[in-house]
């Protein structure tokens, strides 16, 4: 890299942790951008249903510059860590969060529900506490459900979603609905054909999430 392009460098945090698999890849592309003092008008961050997402594939209209910093397996606590580098130093007018389904795995680890649910939603409200001191606008995203067997990681994330939204509201921040749309009629679980694995969005569930992105953003007056 560059040395006289001063950019803000979290390092990695573990070989064990998902935000490292590309720490350094995110680093040079940050850079790139700074360097050429590229207008970011959308910074997408999360873990792998914001990695997959083709952004360019789906907004495309208004020539928005758009930069994707999802990493898979990320959870909300490493987020929070890469957040100045991946989203406060590139300045962007808005950031799309959609992250916390990684934090719900850790029931199957015997944690508690409540201390997964606290611990989430703390990361997220440190989030929203940057942009709101850098003046970027934050549109927070409901977390989509997932296959039916997934009972109490099903149960969690509906609190996590309702939580989301109080918290949305509370700071004035945008609260993005996919959850109603993915959800089926048990009022927990993903609808079929949605996801071929049970949890990832196809092009079809990415049409959909566009959709609900788009109309909810243009609500507040903000176009993608």
């Amino acid at each position: 890299m560059n040395d006289n392009c001063n950019i803000i460098k979290p390092g990695k945090f573990s070989i064990h942790v998902a935000a490292d698999a590309k720490r350094t890849e995110f680093d040079y592309k940050n850079e790139s951008v700074i360097y050429s003092q590229l207008p970011v008008d959308f910074v997408f961050l999360g873990d792998s249903i914001i990695e997959r997402w083709e952004l360019y594939a789906y907004f495309n209209k208004y020539n928005k510059v758009l930069i994707n910093r999802g990493i898979g397996s990320d959870i909300t606590f490493y987020m929070l860590k890469r957040f100045e580098a991946d989203v406060i130093q590139l300045k962007p007018k808005c950031v799309v969060i959609l992250g916390g389904v990684n934090n719900t795995v850790n029931l199957n680890s015997g944690q508690d529900a409540n201390s997964i649910l606290c611990e989430t939603i703390s990361d997220i409200s440190k989030m929203i506490e940057m942009c709101s001191l850098h003046d970027i606008k934050l549109a927070l995203c409901s977390i989509l459900p997932t296959k039916k067997e997934n009972t109490e990681m099903n149960k969690l994330i509906k609190r996590i979603n309702e939580s989301y939204r109080e918290l949305a509201k509370s700071k004035q921040q945008i609260y993005v609905d996919f959850y109603t749309e993915f959800t089926d009629s048990d009022g927990i679980s993903l609808k079929n054909n949605i996801a071929e694995d049970g949890i990832h969005p196809g092009a079809f569930g990415y049409s959909i999430m566009k959709k609900v992105l788009k109309e909810t953003l243009s609500g507040y007056d903000i176009i993608i």
